[in-house]
């Protein structure tokens, strides 16, 4: 019986580690929803965002931080990851949120991208398992979690709870993932770029996010999904912090000023007062190290932005 029991157990570490595996940004997502629910950390910080807080933040510069954040996470999913954090949970223990507010947030719903994999592998692999929301994609399906792994019926919800366990206290997102860029560099490719090189990558990075614009029809679903954000934090006595991210010198240098000022319109219709931090209006502050392309942060990058946002704010 004890042999029997121990075989078992093994299988269940191996199917465990498989599930991971096949799905790792849902297992990310959900157990840091699922902490962000349950602890009873006091000062504790939440943050919200898209691939760049995901890069952006190093966890260790706060107290407790839980980074909610996921690659290509629009305003829409950033509410529903917050409802979701914060449902049934008692005030008091998490203080302060960051919410990422790129300057074409205004403009950007993911569920109607042209990257057909990119919004495949998130929305069904992800957001679809988590929320049972498509928003306006309505061709979406949910994939099956379970594809390719042999585990009996029976041993599912345990398997799939022993992995959102151990993600819990992975610590980062990189832990088990290679902080590469969308470019396939690599961690300290970028600074050994020549200036030429760096420049057309952040002209051509740019250019697709100014291709947001054209969705004007965004604008008031996404101003409305702010306010409603901002109310929600309110309601549970949570200071919000809006933050743009940093982004190189090239990318500043061909993104429309039409993203910013509508974004900063945006911010100024929020009836209740925000904190509001644009790294880019400090470009001294980062340097070619301090990232991995044209809008995402390295390792040392990410300190930096950390160690800032909690001398700002509060660890």
């Amino acid at each position: 019986m004890q042999k029997s029991d121990s075989d078992l157990q093994n299988k269940l570490k191996e199917l465990t580690e498989q599930f991971i595996i096949n799905n790792y940004d849902y297992v990310w997502l959900k157990s840091m929803i699922q902490t962000a629910r349950t602890t009873t950390i006091p000062d504790s910080t939440l943050i919200f965002g898209s691939s760049h807080m995901l890069y952006g933040i190093d966890r260790t510069a706060w107290k407790h931080a839980i980074n909610c954040a996921m690659s290509s996470q629009d305003l829409y999913y950033d509410f529903l990851c917050a409802k979701e954090a914060l449902r049934n949970r008692p005030k008091g223990v998490i203080k302060k949120c960051f919410l990422e507010t790129p300057y074409y947030a205004p403009f950007h719903d993911f569920s109607r991208s042209k990257n057909e994999l990119e919004r495949t592998n998130l929305i069904s692999g992800v957001y679809m398992p988590i929320f049972h929301d498509p928003h306006n994609w309505t061709e979406a399906n949910c994939v099956d979690l379970w594809q390719n792994i042999p585990a009996e019926e029976a041993w599912k919800s345990t398997i799939e709870q022993n992995a959102l366990d151990a993600m819990q206290i992975v610590g980062s997102y990189f832990t088990l993932r290679n902080r590469v860029s969308l470019y396939g560099f690599g961690e300290f490719v970028w600074p050994t770029l020549t200036d030429a090189q760096r420049d057309e990558i952040d002209k051509k990075r740019a250019t697709s996010h100014c291709q947001s614009y054209q969705y004007k029809d965004t604008t008031k679903p996404n101003q409305q999904i702010l306010k409603d954000f901002i109310h929600l934090l309110y309601e549970q006595e949570i200071m919000p912090i809006l933050v743009v991210t940093p982004y190189s010198e090239g990318y500043n240098r061909y993104i429309r000023s039409e993203l910013k000022e509508s974004l900063l319109q945006m911010i100024d219709d929020i009836s209740e007062d925000v904190h509001f931090v644009d790294f880019n209006d400090a470009p001294e502050l980062f340097r070619h190290e301090d990232f991995i392309d044209s809008d995402h942060l390295s390792t040392i990058g990410a300190t930096k932005m950390s160690v800032i946002l909690a001398e700002m704010f509060g660890t």
